[in-house]
Formats: C-alpha cells, sequence, structure tokens
C-alpha cells in the first residue's frame, strides 16, 4: 500500500477535521529533514486535492545562494476578518474556524501535515498562474473566475511553482531552526519573485470594497485630500461632484473600512515583507487589489483628516484599540516601503524600529522585536550575526534584555517614558521598568524634557552581591527622589471620549497649590491648564502658547454645559429635579450673600479653601453646583484666572465662541489643531497629582497617595516610582539590601517646575543608587 493509501484507509472513518497527527503513527505523519546551511530554505508545491479532498503538496530544500525561483506568502495565522464596532460580530461569529486548535490536514510528500484556516484557504483559493499577472497587472481584471489551484498547469521551473510559506517551511517544533529562519528572513523575501498579500477569504463586504477602491483610484489623491469629503460619514453628493471624486455611499466606505480593519494590516511581519518584497499582490478571496490603489487611498484619507484636525474617524475602532486611522499602518508601509527603495530609509536602530512599528502586533509577542531584526540586518548589514532570534527566552527576559540594549546604545534612559499604565498592560510578569510591547499604542508625555538635568546616565555595573533575582529582570541605576504625592485626581472612566468630561478634581487640587507656584511663580490656573498639557504645543515644543489658556477657559466652559446636560438628563431619568446651568450658577452667588462669605477678603479666601478639610473633595460635592463653587472661589483669589467666572459660563452659554457639538451629539473641542493635539495626547487617561512640597503633577492612571516622583539620570520624564515589599527584595519604601532603594515603576511623570533640571541644580535631591524591578 502506498504511503497516500495508508493515510486515506486511516482517514476512512472519521472526519478529516477530527483527525490530528499526534493520532497517527508516527510513520505516517510528515518528518521535516534538517537544513544543511545557514542560507538553507524549504519551499512548498501544491498539487491540488485528491479523490478524498485532501490537499497534496511536497517540499523540497534550496540554498539562497543557489538563486532558486519562488515566490512568497504574507498572511496572518489567526482570524483574518475585520474587527471593529461594525466588524465585531461577524469577526467574533467565525473566530472558531481560525483557532490554533482547529486545523485541517494536509499530504506533504505523503505524510500528513495539519495547517489552520486561513493559510489552508491561501493554499486552496490563490491562483497560481501569476506571472502574466505580475508582468501587466493593468490588462487583468480584479475579479479572477477560476482560482483553483487544480486545474491550473504550472510551469516548475516558474517562481509561481513554489512558495514559501513560514508555518509549512519552517519546522515550527525546532526551536534552533525557528530562530535561524527568522534571521534569514529579510533575504528569503528579497530574493522572492513576488509576494503575495492574502487578506483571508471574503466576506459580505469585499465585492463592494473592491468596487470602491477602484473608483477612489480613479480620483486624484489631492482632490480628495484638499476637499470638504468627510470619510465614511454620509454626505450629499454634490460634495464628491465639487471635489471632482467618484461618489461614495456610507456603505462603500463601510465596505472599504472592512478592508484596512483586516488583521493583516496588524502585523508586525509585514513591515519586512512589505519593503524587502519586490512585488506584490493582494488578494481577498477570489478579489485582486492592487497595492499601490491601496495605499495612496489611504494616504490621502489621512491627509484628508489631517486638514480637518484630527487624527481619524473613531466610527470603526474599538475603545481598546490604538486611537490611530484604520488607514495609519498602510500608510506607514507605503512611506517606508518607497524609503527603502531611495535607500533614504529611517529605520536604522533598533530604538526607532520599535517606536516606529508600535501600532503593529504580533501572535508571539517576542516577535515584536524578532519581527524586526531582517531590517536591521538590512541596514546594519556588518551586524547581521548579532541580531540572532533566540525563542528558548521567555517574553520577559527577550523584552527586558532588548530594552537594555537599547539603553547602552542610546546612552540615555528615554525609552522608559514608552513604560505603560498597569491597568492597561497585557503582560503582568513584565519587570515594571520593562515597556510591555504587546500593547499596540503608547502615549509618551514628557521624554523631550530633561528633569534630571545634565545629570548623564549612570547604570551600576552589577547587581548586588545578594540580589537573587536573575540579571536581566532588574534595572540598578542612579536616581534622585524628589517628593512624595499626596493628594491624587479621580479615577476616569476607559473611554474614547472620557477626556471630556469635566473633572472637578482640577479645581480641588489646584486650590490646594500655593499663590503663587513656588517654582515658577505662576497663577494656580496656570499651572492647571500647562501640566495638563505638559506645557508642550502640538510640535512637542514648550513652553505651550499663551494662547492656549484662552482655549482652556472656553474648554472647561463647554464641560461645564455638558455636565449640566448630563446631570439634567440623570434628574429625569429618576423622576427627580436638577436645577439648570442657570440655575445653579444662581446658587452659587445666593451662597456668596451668606455673610460668612461675603465678608471675606480674597487672601481670607484662598486660605480657607488652601487645605484638604475645605477644599470641598468629598463624593456628594462633586455635582455641578458644587463644581460652580470651586471656579467662584479660583477666580476670586486668582487674578486674570485661567478658569473661568460665573460670568464668564453665562456668557459662553449664551453665546458659544465655538460649535460645542459634533452631528453625533459629542462634545468638541475648541477648533485649534495645536490644543487639541496638545491636550488629548498629555492628558489622555492620566491623572494630575500633588506632592508634599507643593509640586502639581500629571502621572500615570494608576498613581496614588504616598507613591514617589523620582528624577533619573538620563531621563528626559520624571518618574513615579513605589516602593516594594520584602518578598519582592526591597523594604517597605527605604532602602534594599545592599543600601540600594528598591522600586517598581508605574510611569512617567510631568511635573510642573522641574523638568529642566530646576530641583538638581537648586540641589533639592541628592543621587543615590535605584534598583528598579
Amino acid at each position: 500500500m502506498t504511503k497516500i493509501g495508508a493515510i486515506s484507509e486511516a482517514l476512512n472513518s472519521t472526519s478529516i477535521s477530527d483527525i490530528t497527527v499526534d493520532e497517527l503513527p508516527t510513520k505516517l505523519r510528515y518528518q521535516y529533514s534538517p537544513l544543511l546551511t545557514g542560507t538553507s530554505i524549504r519551499l512548498l508545491q501544491t498539487h491540488g486535492k485528491d479523490k478524498s479532498g485532501i490537499l497534496q503538496c511536497s517540499l523540497k530544500i534550496v540554498d539562497l545562494n543557489d538563486e532558486p525561483k519562488y515566490h512568497a506568502l504574507s498572511y496572518t495565522w489567526g482570524n483574518p476578518h475585520a474587527n471593529g464596532t461594525h466588524f465585531q460580530e461577524y469577526y467574533k461569529a467565525v473566530a472558531p474556524e481560525y483557532v490554533a486548535e482547529t486545523t485541517i490536514l494536509i499530504l506533504c510528500d505523503g505524510k500528513a501535515i495539519r495547517v489552520q484556516q486561513n493559510l489552508y484557504d491561501a493554499l486552496t483559493l490563490i491562483p497560481q498562474d501569476l506571472s502574466a499577472r505580475r508582468a501587466n497587472q493593468e490588462t487583468f481584471p480584479r475579479l479572477m473566475e477560476d482560482s483553483n489551484p487544480s486545474r491550473v498547469v504550472v510551469d516548475t521551473d516558474s517562481p509561481d511553482s513554489w512558495i514559501w510559506i513560514d508555518a509549512i517551511c519552517i519546522d515550527q517544533n525546532n526551536i534552533p531552526e525557528r530562530g535561524a529562519q527568522v534571521s534569514i528572513m529579510d533575504l528569503i523575501y528579497q530574493k522572492a519573485s513576488y509576494t503575495i498579500i492574502w487578506l483571508g477569504r471574503e466576506d459580505i463586504y469585499t465585492a463592494t470594497a473592491a468596487q470602491t477602491v477602484s473608483k477612489l483610484a480613479s480620483a486624484n489623491p489631492d482632490d480628495i485630500a484638499n476637499s470638504d469629503i468627510l470619510p465614511y460619514l454620509p454626505q450629499p453628493s454634490e460634495v464628491y461632484e465639487r471635489a471632482n471624486v467618484p461618489f461614495i455611499a456610507v456603505d462603500e466606505w463601510k465596505a472599504l473600512a472592512a478592508i484596512f480593519q483586516r488583521q493583516w494590516f496588524k502585523r508586525l511581519w509585514i513591515v519586512q515583507e512589505t519593503i524587502l518584497s519586490k512585488q506584490l499582490l493582494v488578494y481577498c478571496g477570489p478579489h485582486e487589489f492592487y497595492w499601490n490603489d491601496l495605499a495612496i487611498i489611504a494616504q490621502a484619507l489621512c491627509a484628508r483628516y489631517e486638514a480637518l484636525g484630527y487624527p481619524t474617524c473613531a466610527t470603526f475602532i474599538l475603545p481598546e484599540d490604538a486611537a490611530v486611522g484604520i488607514e495609519f499602518n498602510l500608510v506607514k508601509l507605503l512611506q517606508w516601503r518607497e524609503a527603502s527603495a531611495t535607500h533614504s530609509s529611517t529605520l536604522s536602530s533598533l530604538e526607532s524600529l520599535l517606536y516606529d512599528t508600535w501600532t503593529f502586533s504580533a501572535t508571539d509577542p517576542r516577535d515584536k522585536i524578532y519581527g524586526l531584526y531582517g531590517l536591521l540586518a538590512l541596514y546594519q548589514p556588518h551586524t547581521r550575526s548579532t541580531w540572532i532570534p533566540d525563542y528558548s527566552k521567555s517574553i520577559s527576559q527577550c523584552f527586558a534584555e532588548t530594552i537594555k540594549r537599547i539603553i547602552q546604545e542610546t546612552g540615555d534612559l528615554r525609552i522608559l517614558s514608552t513604560i505603560h499604565d498597569a491597568t492597561v498592560r497585557r503582560l503582568p510578569s513584565l519587570p515594571t521598568w520593562v515597556p510591555d510591547l504587546s500593547v499596540p499604542y503608547v502615549n509618551m508625555m514628557a521624554s523631550i524634557y530633561s528633569a534630571a538635568g545634565s545629570t548623564p546616565l549612570s547604570i551600576l555595573p552589577s547587581p548586588p552581591p545578594s540580589s537573587l533575582s536573575p540579571t536581566w529582570s532588574r534595572l540598578y541605576l542612579s536616581a534622585a527622589k524628589l517628593d512624595t504625592i499626596t493628594t491624587v485626581s479621580k479615577s476616569r472612566a476607559k473611554h474614547l471620549n472620557a477626556m471630556m468630561e469635566l473633572d472637578p478634581s482640577w479645581f480641588e487640587l489646584t486650590l490646594l497649590l500655593s499663590a503663587p507656584y513656588p517654582a515658577t511663580n505662576e497663577p494656580r490656573t496656570t499651572v492647571l491648564w500647562r501640566t495638563l498639557i505638559a506645557n508642550l504645543d502640538a510640535h512637542e515644543t514648550h513652553p505651550a502658547p499663551v494662547s492656549f489658556a484662552i482655549l482652556f477657559r472656553e474648554l472647561v466652559c463647554a464641560m461645564i454645559c455638558r455636565r449640566a446636560v448630563e446631570e439634567a438628563d440623570s434628574a429625569r431619568a429618576g423622576q427627580g429635579g436638577a436645577p439648570s446651568l442657570a440655575a445653579a450658577i444662581a446658587s452659587v452667588r445666593a451662597m456668596w450673600e451668606d455673610d460668612h462669605l461675603r465678608d471675606m477678603s480674597a487672601e481670607d479666601i484662598y486660605t480657607s479653601f488652601k487645605t484638604e478639610e475645605h477644599v470641598l473633595r468629598g463624593p456628594h460635592q462633586q455635582g455641578l453646583v458644587y463644581t460652580l463653587f470651586k471656579l467662584h472661589v479660583l477666580s476670586l483669589t486668582e487674578p486674570n484666572s485661567s478658569t473661568p467666572s460665573l460670568h464668564q459660563i453665562a456668557q459662553f452659554t449664551a453665546k458659544p465662541t465655538y460649535r460645542m457639538w459634533d452631528q453625533l451629539g459629542r462634545l468638541q473641542m475648541p477648533p485649534d489643531p495645536g490644543f487639541v493635539h496638545s491636550f488629548q495626547r498629555k492628558y489622555g487617561r492620566r491623572r494630575l497629582f500633588v506632592t508634599r512640597k507643593g509640586y502639581l503633577g500629571l502621572g500615570p492612571a494608576s498613581v496614588r497617595v504616598g507613591d514617589e516622583v523620582w528624577v533619573l539620570g538620563g531621563a528626559g520624564a520624571a518618574f513615579v516610582l513605589r516602593g516594594v515589599g520584602e518578598g519582592d527584595g526591597g523594604v517597605g519604601d527605604e532602602k534594599g539590601k545592599g543600601n540600594v532603594a528598591v522600586r517598581s515603576v508605574v510611569g512617567e511623570a510631568y511635573v510642573h517646575g522641574i523638568m529642566g533640571g530646576e530641583a538638581v541644580e537648586k540641589g533639592e535631591v541628592v543621587f543615590g543608587d535605584l534598583e528598579l524591578v
């Protein structure tokens, strides 16, 4: 009996989908032959399905130095479909088909291999006779009427016949081989005649998306960018006619979004694959998309959003995803591919690669690093031997050693500003000083500063002799404690528009500050708005312009209006009563007619409300009336206050200075792109805090009373650190063994008045040894 016959007999009484390779006799499972040289790879050839419906294929070993003819596949291992607010239901519905345990059996040289669903779809749905299409794509239709490879006669010497696919051509159970093959993946894609991008099988949006891409591709990209078109939103056809752009209906925009939201565009590996490939062919089911069409359309849409003053349409973005445009990754790929072609790429260091590819993800978190090695080898060929993936290392060790390497290469600690708050970290086992690269977004706040002044990076050469933890898991450096945090603002909800909620604790913490602010001699309300945006403008330069003060006052007025609407709606839902904004203002004015308050001087008011006891921080003191009361106190004690007075709020309510609500009923910020960018990027989900010495700062969402503010030599930002228990190698908030302070990292911080090294220059801090865990 032949090998194929033996397997067919083994499968005779059982469904193919129910048979695992492990259940077959060892002699029927595919056994990989060893790769004999450092440039050897395997190539796959498919032969169609046999009578029982099993896909037949074969593998051969070649050496890249022999210039073999082949093409490569770029795809995602798991669920390839669109995921987002409009697509999540279908994405979840088909998810069981794509889990790692759900695989399909194929025969390779007569022996069994199992592959995941998306790869099987690629093997059976992508046409193999692509040479002519590559020669002249414009002469061929985008829809393949017949894409069954079993019915195609292929020249066995053409690159169409053999394909390189990581999941099959690499022995995934051989860890050393896996690392060695990843280290030459740049060569594999460079030497391939072309690369097929497989977005997955089609869904209900794909055909419409193909038509939409054709329509938009026929327009001038500049006409799209400079038009009045609002991408993905309903608009009359006249808007498109004026722009000389074909009309795109809402359903067509949605279909296009379903393509951009395909999981392929989020993979880290595609950075290397698209930059290094000679030619790219894109398929989604039977539909062919031209790479240049997709990329140029994405670029035009991003340019349109830039002109509108905001980065993206949030319609399709899930709350837990990065708040970047759904076209963003594709635009970056286009830019990198063009730069690579002209040898002008800036992707030349590990640090810059990490920053630029942070929005991409990887199934194995270690590939967020290993997936960059090929590009490093490309731009630093003399260092190729140092970029060797090692999958025997844990994720934590891989990440920690990478961050240490970046610190050593750059000579500073600015990479620590990318540390995520504990509330969003996905890998809790990481040392707290190691950024979680598996989170697909990063929001550095104050790395451009020099909080430690001219104090250089000082990494201790070795850990204390008594340290029992692995060296890679700890960072030893020179640092200085600035102060201890005594008060924090309230925690805020985690949703996309949370930053537009009025936070009464802003004003409570501002009332606790000394007037004028000792570190800078500024009014307290000036310190408030400058701290909320880390005192940076849209171009990351400081100080932020004085004009931002007026915009901040207008924003607070708009937030007050929103709070009044919310309280009224809540009261109606509970069938209770809530004062209107006008009535609330009148109520606060009436309070100040009280004999005790009416006769107080500005100095008396300032002194009375500068204590925790009288600052009105209780849970029942967070409503509209109390918030207006706090603002009134600030206006009475602050000349030229940056927060609004009751009179200014009333004026704004009667005649707003800008359109507060968008067409979806969401509160908008003042129409100044610079202020919007600064506020959204810096404040985000962060929280204000006040220190014992009276500093106001902006720190991570999980900051709490008792945390400490430190400055680290060679770092830009200040940092919030936390004492660790004896079980973690430290002794409470004091010194660890060997007289080294032991702390965990909460995150970076902006502290107003010390970010230029002022506290260091004044001698307020003393540097010593610090161990981060």
